[in-house]
């Protein structure tokens, strides 16, 4: 071989092998880019990611901050585990009632059963079964005890209230009454014991004679379940609440319908808005052309109009039956003065009033409703005067003690439980 065929094949090699090293070097440079873009793209799902947890997390927060504290009771001065039922959990206590010396309390509760307690104690010394369904209603009357609930009679094929007497000592039933044509929600007695106002779901109230166990006359005129009743202390007047809504005061002789409170409560209605069956681009055009002759029309009024009430569940006289207090589930309390036949004051109160009771001097005024707790107010004055926090479920019933300076109340916790009327 010539220098020269010599020096031009050295010359070729260097060239291969230049050419190979560079596209060595130039596949190993766009793996490095290739592995930068993967990193980047890697980087920003792990920010999103990132991002996305922190929004998670934010988010969780938020929901933590909106939710409520759990509702814990205040401590009350004493507690009675009063109905306990098979499983070992507690049925609702639907009425209470205090005796004259108030040395005794008597509850009603949905587990057909009426029980006394000792309140010195804390005792159960009497339990009363043998009641066909719930028991609604409970009072003492004297060494006695009245009890009503109702019960479906299989040979008329219809149902029926019961009133039931108990004797407190001897602990058996004394009588049974049978009347009204559906379960009787509640009870009232006049001072001296001698007559009984009975109300029913079957839309009346009846005035009974205890001792002859004798209907007196039947009070008509409500359209909806009569849920609570309460006669002065003469047993001249009755007072009904019912779940059409109204209150009516009446004479318990005549049966004559004196006074009817309604209570209202107030509803914005928007202006409608005209709907129509165009297109899509249609109705994007006449929105514009809407959306411009609006600009210039002033806006819609929002109207209120005036609309029933929700069901009185609860009403209460004061001892000289001069005042008469009605809860509704509109949380309203609703003061009349019975005399005159007028509303005379109006309290916002629980969301769900169910249970009044007055202090036995009638200066105070408690209610208990679906935010288990419990408000004292001046009867007079109409002011808030203390708020407890009382049951786990709804407040069904309350009853000043003998003194006025404590209240016992009854829920759906089933339990009793007796605090100071006076805040802390």
């Amino acid at each position: 071989m010539t220098r020269i065929s010599r020096l031009l094949a050295l010359f070729i090699g260097c060239l291969t092998v230049a050419f190979v090293l560079g596209s060595t070097f130039d596949a190993a440079g766009q793996e490095k880019k290739n592995d930068k873009k993967v990193e980047k793209k890697e980087d920003k799902k792990s920010e999103k990611k990132d991002a996305k947890k922190d929004d998670k997390k934010k988010e969780e927060k938020k929901v933590e901050e909106k939710k409520p504290e759990p509702f814990k009771p205040d401590v009350p001065r004493a507690e009675i585990k009063a109905h306990v039922n098979d499983k070992g959990g507690y049925d609702w206590i639907n009425a209470i009632s205090l005796s004259d010396d108030g040395k005794l309390l008597a509850t009603a509760s949905r587990d057909r059963t009426v029980k006394v307690f000792d309140l010195a104690t804390k005792k159960d010394v009497q339990t009363f079964k043998g009641h066909p369904n719930n028991v609604k209603s409970v009072l003492f009357l004297k060494d006695k005890v009245v009890s009503t609930t109702g019960a479906w009679n299989k040979e008329k094929k219809a149902w029926e209230g019961e009133i039931k007497i108990w004797d407190v000592k001897g602990g058996k039933q004394v009588r049974a009454i049978k009347g009204h044509g559906e379960t009787i929600e509640g009870a009232a007695l006049s001072k001296d014991g001698k007559i009984l106002v009975t109300a029913s779901e079957d839309q009346t109230a009846k005035v009974w004679d205890v001792a002859a166990g004798k209907e007196l006359v039947t009070l008509k005129g409500h359209t909806g379940a009569v849920l609570s009743v309460a006669v002065t202390a003469d047993g001249k007047k009755v007072a009904t609440a019912s779940a059409d809504g109204t209150v009516k005061i009446w004479d318990a002789a005549s049966a004559k319908d004196l006074a009817t409170f309604k209570a209202e409560t107030v509803v914005k209605i928007e202006p409608k808005k005209e709907e129509t069956k165009k297109g899509k681009k249609a109705e994007k055009k006449e929105a514009k052309k809407e959306a411009k002759k609006d600009a210039k029309k002033p806006e819609p009024k929002v109207t209120e109009k005036r609309v029933p009430g929700r069901p009185f569940t609860s009403i209460a006289l004061s001892p000289d039956g001069k005042r008469l207090a009605a809860g509704n589930l509109d949380g309203l309390i609703k003061i009349y003065d019975v005399d005159a036949a007028k509303e005379v004051r109006e309290l916002k109160a629980h969301e769900g009033v169910w249970a009044l009771a007055f202090s036995p001097d009638g200066g105070k005024l408690a209610s208990g409703g679906w935010d288990q707790t419990i408000k004292v107010w001046d009867a007079a004055s109409g002011k808030e005067l203390n708020t407890i926090k009382a049951h786990l479920g709804t407040v069904t019933t309350l009853v000043f003690t003998t003194d006025g300076q404590r209240i016992i109340s009854g829920g759906l916790d089933g339990l009793v439980k007796i605090w100071n009327a006076a805040k802390k």
